[in-house]
């Protein structure tokens, strides 16, 4: 049996959701990151989902469907790392998963790699269990998640009482 290993495809600008509906109607597991957000207009505020990640589909397969997925309207490739097609470990989805369904942290993204000094693991909270580092960005300390195969980090408000050693 082939095991299924999450990926990232680069489809066309303002395609995502139409791009993971048409690859789960080919029964392929499709995640688009969501970020909700309450926007402030000048008569009333109101929450608002915007893609968190332009232009990225994240989908869980094996290369037994790649072609399939290639072949797909709207879809322009894979996410490379390297020469070979970037593999995203679920531990890392979960995460980034867990980051943006949660209102309390206000995620960021970053297209560098953060340089951490200390590992942290989350004691409390929806990352519960999970390694986070910790870095100073504008004076504040925020949790930090690389994202390696896709050069990309994740960092997001957290309480430093839910962070214990390692």
């Amino acid at each position: 049996m082939v095991k299924n290993y999450w990926h990232a495809i680069y489809v066309k600008p303002r395609h995502e959701k139409k791009v993971a509906e048409m690859l789960r109607n080919k029964n392929i597991e499709t995640y688009i990151p969501i970020k909700r957000e309450l926007k402030q207009w000048s008569d009333r505020k109101k929450w608002v989902e915007s893609v968190f990640i332009n232009s990225y589909v994240f989908v869980k397969t094996n290369k037994t469907k790649y072609n399939q997925i290639l072949a797909t309207n709207s879809v322009v490739s894979f996410v490379r790392d390297m020469a070979k097609y970037a593999i995203i470990p679920d531990v890392q989805m979960n995460i980034m998963k867990n980051i943006l369904s949660s209102i309390s942290y206000n995620p960021e993204i970053s297209y560098k790699q953060f340089t951490q000094s200390k590992e942290y693991r989350v004691i409390h909270g929806p990352l519960k269990g999970n390694i986070v580092y910790l870095s100073k960005i504008k004076a504040e300390k925020k949790g930090i998640v690389n994202i390696k195969s896709l050069n990309i980090a994740l960092s997001f408000d957290i309480d430093l009482a839910c962070l214990g050693e390692l």
